[in-house]
């Protein structure tokens, strides 16, 4: 395995289990972003990095990535409650499916 995937790996267990890991020398950071963007988990990875010391050019489009998933997921979130109280009113019965 490549050092970009296992880096990715270990970011995300750091952001679900918080284990700890240090960063090997000369990652391909292009390549990284590349990975994490395929997989979409922008905002796993941040939040698993975010302790380390990183590129500019690699925090900062994690970091972007990450605030407007959680915008989206708020905004997604408010619209669901209004249609679950919309339907409600009508006696619609439903249930939200992801």
């Amino acid at each position: 395995m490549d050092k970009e995937s296992t880096i990715l790996i270990q970011a995300l267990r750091r952001s679900v289990e918080g284990s700890a890991f240090s960063l090997p020398e000369n990652i391909d950071w292009n390549k990284f972003l590349r990975l994490v963007r395929f997989h979409r988990v922008e905002g796993l990875a941040y939040e698993g990095l975010k302790d380390h010391p990183l590129p500019e050019d690699v925090k900062t489009p994690l970091a972007n990535a990450t605030h407007r998933a959680v915008f989206r997921d708020v905004q997604q979130s408010y619209i669901s409650a209004q249609l679950h109280h919309k339907l409600q009113e009508t006696h619609i019965p439903h249930i939200f499916l992801k």
